[in-house]
């Protein structure tokens, strides 16, 4: 299922620069050197798995997604290159068999490097880096459990300089579409019974970004 999702996105992102790519009549090609600060909303996807040694969630489970970014890009021809800090929030709880409580991931921060290439007014990009999620237990009566844990963070997505006009913005505002995998490693929660969780996430973002 994993696969089929992270398929219709990348023909979602790939359907949106063609469509770009469309009207060959660009203006110049934008410079993409500078800093920029954004937000974006979308929706999170995470599969939860557990040890056999102990409880834990299990399944699927999914939850809207808020994020606000960073960053600063680089520019070589047509080549661009950068670092991008971001930090989101999202509720994701799942179950799990014989399971006491919740296993939950409450937010997700990332640190990663950019690289893309522009066409037109488009940045078609890849991405990687580092994610630090923040995930909890709850067992009934006993206290609860949290801990930030890190993993590896990758994906891709295309920013455009081709903003909707609906929404009224100068030349300094672009879009994004974006797909990060996040991996969160098996972690060990000791609120009442030990429980073990691990999960593969998958998050999708839309949003603006404003460069200065």
């Amino acid at each position: 299922m994993k696969r089929q999702i992270t398929g219709m996105l990348a023909g979602l992102i790939i359907g949106l620069g063609s469509a770009s790519a469309a009207d060959m009549n660009y203006q110049s090609e934008p410079d993409w050197t500078g800093g920029y600060i954004g937000g974006s909303i979308g929706v999170a996807l995470a599969e939860f798995g557990y040890s056999n040694c102990c409880i834990g969630p299990d399944g699927w489970t999914a939850g809207p997604l808020l994020t606000v970014q960073l960053g600063h890009n680089w520019q070589n021809d047509d080549i661009v290159y950068g670092l991008e800090a971001d930090i989101s929030g999202h509720w994701l709880v799942a179950e799990g068999r014989g399971f006491v409580g919740d296993f939950e991931e409450f937010g997700v921060a990332t640190i990663r490097g950019r690289i893309g290439r522009v066409r037109g007014p488009d940045l078609y990009y890849a991405t990687a880096g580092i994610a630090f999620t923040h995930v909890q237990t709850s067992n009934g009566t006993f206290s609860d459990d949290s801990e930030i844990v890190a993993g590896f963070t990758g994906g891709f997505g295309i920013e455009t300089t081709d903003v909707p006009m609906f929404l009224n913005l100068d030349d300094s505002w672009t879009a994004k579409a974006e797909v990060l995998y996040v991996n969160v490693p098996q972690t060990r929660l000791n609120s009442g019974p030990p429980t073990v969780g691990s999960s593969h996430n998958i998050l999708m973002k839309f949003g603006l970004n404003h460069h200065f």
